[in-house]
């Protein structure tokens, strides 16, 4: 709960001070893994300045709902939702819940790329091998990052002559696609700078 959050930062301000550690230095990733939190994710996000991601417990959670594990597992759809909501609206990362199976990649794949489409920003892994799946899952598509440089492009163009409307292959372009293209090809040079350890 948000009061378990409220705890446990005190106690561990309290710790930080007691022992010379600069007070925020640990931080909190708190799994959501019971219908109760999951009804209460968005206070519990927002229960303390530590707190810098939420993580989905799913296995836990569907033991507390007493559902079923389906393939694909559609009783994951809106704690899933409630969760991404909760943690972009407080701020911090929404963080999905591990995919069991290390041997299924197509099944891995399939599952979190829904996932980064709802809004989560990564996975929990139960297996190394796991790594450069989510690494593909989490970054934008090469086809995604073109069609973001051709909005900005299209938005810079449309601003030279004045205009306060760009036009891209018929659709209109507002900010809330700027923001999001910006973003992409922000996502898309931080990835080549870890690549080529620059960062």
């Amino acid at each position: 709960t948000a009061g378990d959050i409220d705890y446990y930062d005190k106690l561990i301000t309290q710790l930080e001070h007691e022992h010379d550690i600069p007070k925020g230095h640990f931080k909190l990733m708190p799994l959501i893994e019971t219908t109760a939190a999951v009804m209460d994710a968005f206070n519990i996000a927002r229960a303390s300045d530590r707190i810098v991601a939420l993580c989905f417990g799913g296995e836990d959670f569907l033991q507390d709902l007493e559902g079923l594990h389906g393939n694909p597992p559609n009783a994951f759809d809106y704690p899933r939702a409630v969760i991404a909501l909760a943690a972009r609206s407080a701020g911090v990362m929404p963080i999905d819940t591990p995919f069991l199976d290390f041997d299924d990649e197509a099944g891995f794949i399939h599952e979190e790329t829904t996932s980064f489409e709802m809004g989560f920003a990564g996975v929990l892994l139960v297996h190394p091998s796991q790594i450069p799946l989510a690494h593909k899952c989490f970054m934008p598509s090469e086809e995604e990052i073109q069609r973001s440089r051709e909005i900005v492009a299209a938005i810079k163009e449309a601003e030279k002559t004045g205009s306060g409307v760009a036009v891209l292959k018929g659709k209109m372009i507002g900010p809330p696609m700027r923001k999001r293209a910006e973003k992409v090809i922000y996502m898309d040079t931080l990835a080549k700078r870890l690549e080529n350890n620059d960062v």
